[in-house]
Parts: structure tokens; sequence; C-alpha cells
């Protein structure tokens, strides 16, 4: 089964949006395959699997059980044991031939909260989480780690820095 392609905030003016007084954009830019919609889309599947909803040629159980499998065979990260957060950068590629985001978010959370990772990948991944996400009454969006591929670090402008230019100036110095 393939995942459906989504771009999200890829087209937002940073003039539009405002973050804590600042003319930052609200949201982070991103294109692929973002593992939320994946793991929304099985539990989906399986809701309408448990109330017996009709269906179509397959049944519900059928296509959430093709979609689990991708979601393992497209997003665990093994040799980290973590789930990536994005398959896919800018490319419109499949699922299949998709680069995957090495960074570790809490949004593969998402999926152990709702049963779709169980046991030692579960362990493993809230493991992850409390060692490198969580802080003092919250958890951070992205760990302190490399990433692969790297992410676009944007300046004060909100213009993608060079790379012979990447320090933080302007709104976001304090």
């Amino acid at each position: 089964m393939e995942f459906a392609w989504t771009r999200v905030g890829a087209d937002l003016e940073s003039e539009s949006f405002h973050l804590d007084g600042h003319q930052l954009p609200a949201a982070t830019p991103r294109e692929g395959y973002p593992i939320e919609i994946q793991v929304l889309w099985i539990r989906l599947l399986r809701q309408l699997e448990r109330i017996g909803a009709a269906g179509g040629r397959q049944t519900w159980g059928a296509l959430a059980d093709r979609a689990e499998a991708s979601l393992t065979k497209y997003f665990w990260l093994e040799d980290s044991g973590l789930l990536c957060r994005l398959a896919d950068r800018r490319t419109r590629k499949t699922a299949a031939a998709a680069i995957t985001d090495t960074a570790l978010r809490s949004n593969g959370l998402l999926a152990v909260s709702l049963g779709l990772v169980t046991a030692g990948r579960a362990q493993r991944c809230v493991d992850a989480a409390l060692r490198y996400l969580a802080v003092p009454g919250a958890l951070r969006s992205l760990a302190p780690m490399p990433v692969s591929p790297p992410l676009p670090v944007y300046g004060g402008n909100g213009q993608v820095a060079e790379r012979s230019d990447r320090t933080i100036s302007g709104p976001l110095r304090r």
C-alpha cells in the first residue's frame, strides 16, 4: 500500500504568520509522507473495521494490515530504534523510493501511543524520547543530534542560510 503524499507548510509566506510576536513561519515546511498522517490513516482503517462499516473490494482490516506493514517497512529505522518522522522530501517519489528523515522527533510517539508499535520497538522509541527529547515538564520536538539528510537552517530573514552563514540572527536572537 502506498501512502498519500502531502505537502505541509511548504507555501507559507513568512509575512502572514507570527510566532511569539516574530515574523516567522508558524509551521515547518516539509513534503513527503509524514508519519502522523500514516498513523491516523491506519487508526481510521482499524476504526472502520471495528464498527463494521461497508467497504470496497478489500476489507478495512486487510487495508489496515497492509498499511501497518508499510509503516514498518518505510518508517522504522532498525539501526537507531526509531520511527522516522518523514519519508521523502521535495521529490514526489513513491514511499518505496523515498529518502527517510533520520531526525529524532516526538512525531513517532503517536504510533506508540495508538498501539501501532508495540513490545520491543515501542520500548526503544520511548527510551530514545526519554533520553533525547524529554526536558523538565515537556518534550522537545527535535533531538539535539545529527540528522540525515541535513535540515535547512533559516536565518532571521526567513530564508535558508548559506552553509557559511549558519548562525541565528535577527528576531530569534535573545
